[in-house]
Formats: C-alpha cells, structure tokens, sequence
C-alpha cells in the first residue's frame, strides 16, 4: 500500500479522508500457503457484482504484480528502513484488485473468484 502522508503519520480522520482504510475486512478460515497456492498467487481473477450486476473486475497481478510479490515489497521495506517483517499468523492486506465501489444498505455484493481455489464471496449490507 502506498501512503499520501509522509513516515505514515495521519489520524484517523486524515485516513478516512484518503480513502486509505477498509470500511470492513471480511477474513475467511486460514489455509495452508502450499506450493501451488504461491504458483496460482499472481494469477487468478475477481469479478466484482453488486446485486448480480457486474460493478468491476480485476486481477491478482493489479497489485505489484500478485499479493506474493506485494508480500515479498512489504519485506523488503521493513528491511529498508528498520521495521521488523511481518509475523506469522498477522493479517496483510495487499490493495484492491477492482475500484473500490461504494456500498448500500440493502445491496448484495459478490466477488467471483477464478483460479485461486478459493471460493467466492456474498454477503448482503443492512
């Protein structure tokens, strides 16, 4: 992820301004990062529907290249400027494979995954 504000400094407030928070963060059952999960890693695609209407699409590689890759740049900037790396078991967003939309209540969202051996998502806003 890429910060506007210099060192990370910000507030909440400066943050929710930015657009650089999730409004939520759905984390499914934890798997096993097996060998094939790191080949399929940069490859798989995501198509994002609001209600059944497909609001965007996006690929694994929109993000440095692959969430790994974009796991591999987090390393090596915690290196770089003295931060300690990710630890087991942390959680790691790496970015936003589609345009961020915005959300309603009483919408049903679903993001269809392809080639990441994971299923899709849907879940409906209140």
């Amino acid at each position: 992820m890429q910060c506007h504000y210099p060192g990370w400094e910000l507030s909440p407030a400066d943050a929710i301004a930015d657009f650089g928070l999730h409004g939520a963060l759905i984390v499914g059952e934890p798997r096993l990062f097996t060998p094939q999960a790191a080949a399929t890693s940069s490859s798989f695609s995501v198509e994002l529907a609001c209600d059944g209407v497909v609001a965007g699409r996006g690929e694994a590689r929109n993000v440095l290249g692959g969430p790994l890759r974009s796991l591999e740049a987090l390393v090596e900037l915690a290196d770089r400027i003295g931060m300690a790396p990710p630890a087991p078991g942390e959680i790691i967003t790496t970015g936003s494979l589609t345009a961020a939309p915005f959300i309603a209540p009483g919408e049903t969202w679903e993001a269809r995954l392809e080639g990441a051996g994971r299923p899709s998502l849907r879940i409906a806003f209140a």
